[in-house]
């Protein structure tokens, strides 16, 4: 469901219909600090019955609301609410968001559009291939490809451009027989997989590389906090490939998986789950079972 543009106009009207039809609705107006607009209504409840153009008024009466959801609500909060709209509209419970911005039209040759980004939101139900939350061991090798150098792109940024290196890299590992395939950077540092951070356990402590040459995810961050509050000792370090066959327990973390064992790397065979790695599974538990108010802060409640 396409849900945003960044033409005026079509900020104006595909925000309009995100939210729904909010002038029926005092709470949304409330939440969302929609303020004036009860007089705007009334004056165009009065258009309406004054004018024997019916096509005016109505013209009239979005371009009225139009100018006070623009104005009452910042970038941020529209998109906030389109999300949760998208999913009241299909229906889903446990699931995934994706947001996608992109050019709506072709740029064979200039490359560069002169149009600002559109922006999508889907909701995906759990199912299929997509399993979230099952923490069943997985195994994992070491890639022969390597991921992109932080001054040829912006590796930081989750960009489609930057899955080629992962795409070659998980197909790799499934050719190999293994479940990922785990990236060095070009200088010979560990980096991340396919579309998952890479976490190490060595001595009860929990390594991860640090950002400036793998992507600023939102679940690697989420590990580091939920470890911190655990009482389990977390840090970023610089590590290299050697340091996954002597690590005491590996895991990853991504968007449908948050802490996601490795039971083999390589020919390694691993503790499944290895004490640490089960002690943040239960924390990860408790946080999406909304048990463990530490972290509610992590929800949009919809």
């Amino acid at each position: 469901i396409i849900i945003a543009g960044t033409d005026d106009n079509d900020v104006h009207r595909v925000c309009r219909r995100a939210l729904g039809e909010i002038e029926d609705s005092e709470e949304i107006r409330e939440e969302e600090g929609l303020v004036g607009l009860g007089e705007l209504e009334e004056a165009l409840s009065r258009a309406v019955a004054d004018s024997s153009d019916l096509r005016v008024a109505a013209e009239a009466a979005n371009q009225a609301r139009d100018q006070a959801v623009t104005a009452a609500q910042s970038w941020e909060e529209r998109a906030h609410a389109a999300v949760a709209e998208t999913v009241h509209a299909n229906g889903i419970g446990r699931g995934l968001i994706k947001v996608m911005a992109y050019w709506g039209e072709e740029a064979i040759v200039q490359m560069v559009p002169d149009k600002p980004l559109d922006v999508a939101v889907f909701a995906i139900p759990n199912g299929g291939e997509l399993h979230l939350d099952d923490a069943s061991a997985i195994s994992a090798c070491l890639s022969k490809w390597r991921k992109l150098h932080p001054e040829t792109v912006a590796v930081e940024a989750k960009a489609t451009g930057n899955y080629l290196s992962g795409y070659l890299a998980r197909k790799e590992a499934r050719d190999r027989g293994f479940d990922i395939g785990i990236l060095l950077s070009t200088d010979g540092f560990l980096a991340e997989g396919a579309t998952e951070s890479v976490f190490l356990v060595r001595d009860g402590a929990v390594l991860t590389p640090p950002l400036g040459r793998i992507l600023t995810g939102i679940s690697r961050m989420s590990v580091l906090e939920m470890a911190d509050a655990a009482g389990v000792p977390a840090r970023e370090e610089v590590l290299r490939g050697e340091d996954l066959f002597t690590a005491d327990e590996i895991f990853t973390a991504h968007s449908g998986v948050k802490v996601h064992p490795v039971g083999r790397f390589e020919d390694r065979q691993l503790p499944v789950p290895g004490p640490v790695t089960a002690k943040l599974l239960e924390v990860v538990e408790n946080t999406l079972n909304f048990s463990d108010d530490r972290f509610r802060h992590f929800f949009q409640f919809l």
